[in-house]
């Protein structure tokens, strides 16, 4: 709540355990791919 879409993906991508099992189910950290993470959670 309150990032912006450029905070969303750094914040994902800062945090090596999020990073990683990330990759593995939604590919590469996007604000799209996040979209879908949350929507899928």
């Amino acid at each position: 709540m309150g990032n912006t879409h450029d905070a969303c993906v750094a914040t994902v991508k800062g945090i090596e355990g999020y990073r990683i099992q990330f990759a593995k189910i939604f590919g590469d950290v996007t604000i799209d791919a996040i979209g879908q993470a949350i929507a899928s959670f």
